[in-house]
């Protein structure tokens, strides 16, 4: 399309205006072509036979009967827009469908980024609370407290933001409490936590006052359950 551009001959393959074949039926009778039909013709047929040199076999197959160079710009168009339907309908699967099983934090949120970044690329960008969705739906149950701490938000926060706490989470130290303290490992393991949360969300959201004061809040809330949870199973 650029070489299309550049050599302003897009009056060729977009909306063509083609001259009339014959002005008068006199003319037709006789055989007389319009001069400016002529000349329009001769650059007509030089695109197009430019056109079927650049394709592939399995491109220019799907243009056979094509007599101009519009019927072939516009048979490539729609052929092209279907398949990136196609692949846009496909990528937005793969988005809903892609968890955390098997992956590191990194890699998952690597791949989440990936998906979204391929999305903008075929003209079909995704909105920032349906990356963040993403995002959350392919956590796992053991990151419930943190889905629900992004979730409390009055307005979904940056994908920075989530992906910090994710990564907080993720260096968490279940495996030493979980084996050396089982009875207490539901409030240690609450409290390392939260306070990795609270550290994470002092850095993510220093330049936004209100958000962390919001923030902190719903933290301290969050270790008063765990607290009371502690005491009634002591």
């Amino acid at each position: 399309e650029p070489v299309i551009k550049s050599h302003k001959l897009q009056r060729f393959v977009v909306n063509p205006s083609i001259p009339q074949r014959y002005l008068t039926d006199e003319d037709r009778i006789a055989n007389k072509v319009n001069p400016a039909y002529e000349a329009w013709e001769v650059q007509d047929q030089t695109l197009l036979t430019w056109l079927q040199s650049t394709l592939s076999k399995s491109i220019l197959s799907r243009v056979i009967g094509s007599i101009h160079s519009y019927q072939v710009w516009d048979k490539i168009h729609k052929y092209f827009h279907m398949q990136t339907k196609a692949r846009a309908r496909q990528l937005c699967t793969n988005l809903r469908s892609t968890s955390l099983d098997g992956k590191t934090m990194r890699e998952f949120l690597s791949q989440i980024k990936n998906i979204v970044d391929e999305l903008a690329h075929v003209d079909n960008p995704v909105p920032h609370e349906e990356h963040v969705d993403a995002i959350l739906e392919g956590l796992p149950q053991d990151y419930a407290l943190v889905i629900s701490i992004i979730e409390s938000k009055f307005e979904t926060p940056p994908v920075s933001e989530v992906e910090a706490l994710l990564f907080a989470h993720e260096l968490e130290p279940t495996d030493f409490v979980n084996t050396h303290l089982p009875p207490l490992s539901i409030t240690l393991k609450g409290m390392c936590f939260l306070t990795q949360m609270i550290l994470a969300l002092a850095i993510t959201l220093v330049v936004d006052m209100a958000a962390m004061v919001e923030a902190v809040t719903t933290t301290v809330v969050v270790v008063v359950a765990v607290m009371e949870g502690a005491v009634e199973d002591a």
